[in-house]
């Protein structure tokens, strides 16, 4: 079995503010730590895969600039392929401020700089070919001077059989419409949070009882609503039926990563051959994990979300 994952989403630095509360609108508060850390949806996602065994590849363009050459050097160094990283001059690497409240909740700015730009040369067809999978974040698709170009690749992907994983993304609500409808007839599954699902039924002006059903006509065959620390709602096209996972119980610290580390983990079990509820139990043993340190990802082992499971 193929085990290489393309993921799509750009690169950037997470520069965190830490705060005691979010402060009200036109009010103080008072910082107690900050630092920065290299981040983005798809290096998160990687470095879940990469300490799961598994060889994932980022399609990212950077700039030159300081931002850009930090994360370039964060890749080789924690051994992560640059195969698909395309680094171009005069341009800026985005970044993003997360504010991050004493109870794990944060709160994003972000800049979007030249890890939104995309063309299908980044990615070399011999790589594309060796993909089982691919994920795609929606803050990849929010550019509208590349997200046609995206969903142009993202069928060459599905049209070679590789299976597609669409974690829509806070800002999807600011995803063009026919460009969020083309991605939904691509996904083989969606995997939004309750906020992020709220937003995709009232921009597609859909009734949530009917949304599940109106996936699975257009060929997705799961929808993972994450609910946080309350569990995991599944609707299965194949069986018809909604469950019901629950979370695991872990000492939360910051809430950054958890969902694309749950995505990564997602993977990882369906690429194990696990059915569909054992992999959403090791997803959420994932993005549970990552919310026990500070930061959106860290080394770790299968043996330590085995722990989580219970299987160790």
């Amino acid at each position: 079995m193929n085990q290489h994952i393309l993921l799509l989403g750009g690169i950037i630095i997470d520069e965190y503010i830490v705060v005691n509360e979010f402060p009200a609108r036109g009010e103080d508060t008072i910082i107690t730590d900050s630092f920065h850390k290299v981040g983005g949806c798809a290096i998160n996602v990687a470095m879940t895969l990469k300490n799961l065994g598994l060889k994932p590849q980022i399609a990212s363009v950077l700039g030159m600039d300081e931002r850009g050459k930090e994360i370039n050097d964060y890749l080789l160094d924690h051994g992560l392929s640059r195969a698909c990283i395309q680094m171009t001059p005069n341009k800026k690497t985005g970044y993003c401020i997360s504010i991050l409240e004493d109870s794990g909740e944060r709160t994003f700015l972000t800049y979007k700089g030249c890890e939104a730009e995309f063309s299908f040369d980044i990615i070399r067809e011999d790589i594309l070919k060796e993909t089982s999978f691919l994920f795609v974040t929606g803050y990849y698709l929010l550019d509208d001077n590349f997200a046609g170009t995206i969903i142009q690749y993202i069928q060459k992907a599905k049209d070679l059989g590789i299976k597609i994983l669409f974690d829509p993304g806070s800002l999807v609500s600011k995803i063009d419409r026919h460009i969020l409808l083309s991605m939904m007839n691509l996904a083989d599954m969606i995997t939004p949070n309750e906020g992020e699902l709220e937003k995709i039924i009232v921009l597609l002006n859909i009734k949530k009882e009917n949304f599940s059903s109106w996936l699975f006509k257009k060929g997705v065959r799961w929808l993972v609503e994450k609910k946080g620390k309350l569990g995991v709602n599944l609707w299965d096209n194949s069986s018809g039926k909604q469950m019901f996972i629950p979370s695991y119980k872990v000492s939360c610290i910051d809430t950054s990563g958890a969902g694309d580390s749950f995505a990564g983990g997602l993977i990882y079990g369906l690429l194990q051959g696990y059915d569909m509820q054992k992999s959403i139990k090791l997803a959420s043993a994932c993005g549970a994990f990552t919310t026990t340190f500070m930061g959106p990802h860290k080394n770790f082992t299968l043996k330590d979300i085995l722990k989580i499971v219970g299987e160790s």
